[in-house]
């Protein structure tokens, strides 16, 4: 007897989703109590179509063999459920299901052997502690980048008369020297102090 996979969609009357969900809940259990569905619990979930806005129920079960689904409609615990469906369906769409062998890979099985022995909790097995850092010794500053040097005409500025140069990063004085305001180039531009 091999299980027979379900997916059911339910697409309610206008204002009676809550309706149905809650009889959706109770399909389940019903079946199981019934001897119609494997011991998987079923999934339930609401959907929302993009387009239209309109909500579905979404339920995910399996049946215990193929004859289960047939046996349901002769089950009168099954039939309590089903009844009243039909008052709050809109229309309603039966999938059965197979599972596509390879996509996605199955998950490895561990078979547990006697000979293999039971690995141990890692809270048996004690952390080692953190090393603290030692607080007598001083970090080291990280060095500076060298700057480039600054072209030829940057780093002297030489007057007019050409007797006299300014210190890098400053403009020589002029030849009058009272009006004039000192001026200071950076990487940015000119600007006055």
């Amino acid at each position: 007897m091999a299980k027979v996979g379900n997916i059911v969609i339910y697409r309610p009357k206008d204002g009676h989703e809550s309706d149905l969900l809650e009889l959706v809940k109770k399909h389940w259990p019903a079946a199981r109590k019934a001897g119609l569905t494997t011991d998987d619990p079923a999934r339930v979930w609401r959907a929302t179509d993009k387009r239209t806005g309109r909500v579905s129920i979404l339920e995910r079960f399996f049946w215990a063999d193929a004859d289960s689904s047939s046996r349901a409609h002769h089950t009168p615990a099954v039939q309590a459920v089903w009844g009243p469906m039909d008052a709050v369906l809109e229309d309603m769409t039966i999938l059965v299901i197979e599972e596509v062998a390879g996509h996605p890979p199955a998950k490895k099985s561990r078979a547990k052997t006697a000979a293999a022995p039971k690995r141990a909790k890692s809270a048996a097995k004690p952390k080692p502690a953190k090393k603290k850092a030692a607080a007598s010794k001083p970090r080291a500053k990280p060095r500076r980048k060298a700057k480039p040097a600054k072209p030829l005409a940057k780093r002297r500025a030489i007057s007019a008369a050409g007797a006299r140069s300014a210190p890098p990063g400053r403009r020589a004085p002029s030849a009058r020297g009272r009006g004039r305001r000192a001026t200071r180039t950076t990487r940015k531009g000119t600007r006055r102090r």
